[in-house]
């Protein structure tokens, strides 16, 4: 199976983050990474996360509260035939 990665977009305005919460819909990403970028073009993966499921919150932890302005969800592979 083909997959496009997708990344969602956060500009947080330089805010300390310690927890990401996600609730996929039936098309889910069953590895993804939490990433911040000080320019939004360089970024650092901070948390990986590989055990979400649908219609149910997945809270991934930060090893440490991390402070940046632009945050993404980058989705490695996708769980289900359905999505990009």
């Amino acid at each position: 199976m083909k997959f496009s990665s997708v990344c969602v977009l956060l500009n947080a305005g330089a805010r300390a983050i310690w927890r990401v919460s996600i609730k996929w819909e039936t098309a889910l990403s069953n590895n993804y990474q939490i990433q911040h970028s000080s320019d939004g073009s360089v970024w650092t993966t901070v948390a990986t996360e590989t055990r979400a499921q649908a219609n149910v919150f997945t809270t991934t932890e930060l090893p440490v509260a991390t402070t940046s302005k632009h945050w993404r969800v980058y989705c490695v592979s996708r769980a289900t035939v359905w999505g990009n």
